[in-house]
């Protein structure tokens, strides 16, 4: 994938977490416009921070006084 296709990815990306988890993955068709090597970045993307859930949102460290 080349940079200006991982840039779009990233913008299309940041497009869909404004709309609600139900609309996101036709928001993502409408985006690609048939580009299925984009929408299948901007889906991974997408599963990636689902396979997250909240492993990012937790500390990784307790606080220690």
């Amino acid at each position: 994938m080349s940079v200006p296709t991982d840039d779009r990815a990233q913008q299309i990306f940041s497009g869909s977490l404004a709309m609600p988890p139900d609309r996101r993955l036709k928001f993502i068709e409408e985006e690609c416009s048939g580009d299925i090597d984009l929408r299948d970045e901007v889906r991974s993307l997408l599963q990636s921070l689902d396979s997250a859930g909240e492993f990012l949102s937790k500390p990784t460290l307790s606080d220690r006084d």
